[in-house]
């Protein structure tokens, strides 16, 4: 969902979407849905915004790093876990991405000697950490508040729960 919605805003600005999901075949009008490896050789800015499962975890590693577009950027913005930070670091220092951001990390918070703590990354011109706060906005905190009593009116008449996976009642 989230994909979605930042893919309208990304159209807003003109640029032109292409995707890679095993599960969402049809996407929004004016969408292309591509192989990861076509996506990732292709694309100028690469979002990932997947969900942590065990077949997700470092979804992006040194392989997929390498394969991306020489001057690309990187950004993750859903879970630490989607990606080997050590091969982004690599990635970042060779100069084969142009740069990454992120507002998440596998460990949170960072243990001393973690990767992204690292002060030679953090100083890098190409790397951006931010916190992972969105969730704290007023409009966010409305929409889970909106959401959970939606669910509650779901449970009491049986039906699905919204943000839920299909299928779990």
């Amino acid at each position: 969902h989230i994909g979605r919605h930042v893919g309208v805003l990304a159209s807003g600005l003109g640029m032109q979407l292409s995707y890679s999901d095993p599960v969402v075949q049809g996407g929004e009008p004016g969408t292309r849905r591509l192989p990861l490896d076509e996506l990732l050789a292709s694309a100028d800015f690469v979002l990932c915004l997947a969900p942590a499962t065990a077949e997700t975890e470092n979804l992006m590693s040194a392989p997929q790093f390498a394969r991306m577009k020489p001057g690309a950027f990187f950004i993750n913005a859903a879970r630490g876990s989607l990606v080997d930070e050590v091969a982004l670091t690599r990635a970042l220092r060779a100069g084969w991405l142009a740069g990454a951001g992120f507002d998440v990390i596998t460990a949170e918070p960072p243990p001393a000697g973690h990767p992204m703590v690292a002060p030679e990354l953090l100083a890098l011109p190409n790397f951006l950490l931010t916190p992972h706060v969105a969730w704290a906005s007023r409009p966010a905190m409305q929409q889970l508040a909106d959401q959970l009593i939606d669910n509650i009116e779901a449970f009491v008449a049986g039906l699905v729960f919204v943000g839920v996976l299909e299928g779990v009642r």
